[in-house]
């Protein structure tokens, strides 16, 4: 069975061994995240990693870099077929970084700018507690008096006066 007779090329490393699809889909030259290596060759994320994983100890694929897909979460690295150098991954951004590309795509959009300014205003009215979110509600509880029996509680501690 070639490849080009298969309608989805997913569906020719269902045929083969699962670690040589990888390395299959690798020597191509597709190059990708455990998750593009997963997606290609139909194989499930936890043993795309497996599979990656091996071959990275034996030296058969190497990292060529890294990407951080998403706001939050780790780095993902990307491999490539072939022996050769791993790139280290980098180190993660510090916290004053990542607010400013936060603010710098917040200012970047005037409708999420808006919301984000109209969500900083009801947060402060609500600390200071002018907010009109609460208006005619009352919290308070009315105090009651609660019984204090002085003589009866130091006769029970064992009579000190």
């Amino acid at each position: 069975m070639t490849r080009k007779t298969v309608k989805n090329p997913g569906q020719w490393f269902t045929k083969q061994p699962p670690y040589l699809g990888v390395l299959y889909w690798l020597q191509m030259g597709n190059t990708g995240t455990a998750y593009d290596v997963a997606e290609g060759t139909g194989l499930s994320l936890g043993c795309a990693y497996k599979y990656i994983n091996h071959a990275l100890e034996i030296g058969a694929i190497h990292i060529i870099d890294w990407i951080h897909p998403a706001e939050r979460g780790p780095w993902r690295s990307i491999y490539a077929f072939g022996p050769g150098e791993n790139v280290p991954k980098p180190d993660a951004l510090p916290m004053a970084k990542r607010v400013q590309k936060y603010q710098a795509k917040i200012k970047a959009d005037p409708d999420k700018l808006e919301q984000w300014r109209k969500q900083r205003r009801e947060y402060r009215q609500r600390i200071k507690g002018t907010s009109k979110m609460f208006e005619g509600r009352k919290f308070e509880r009315p105090l009651q008096p609660v019984p204090v029996v002085h003589d009866e509680l130091l006769k029970a501690l064992g009579g000190m006066q």
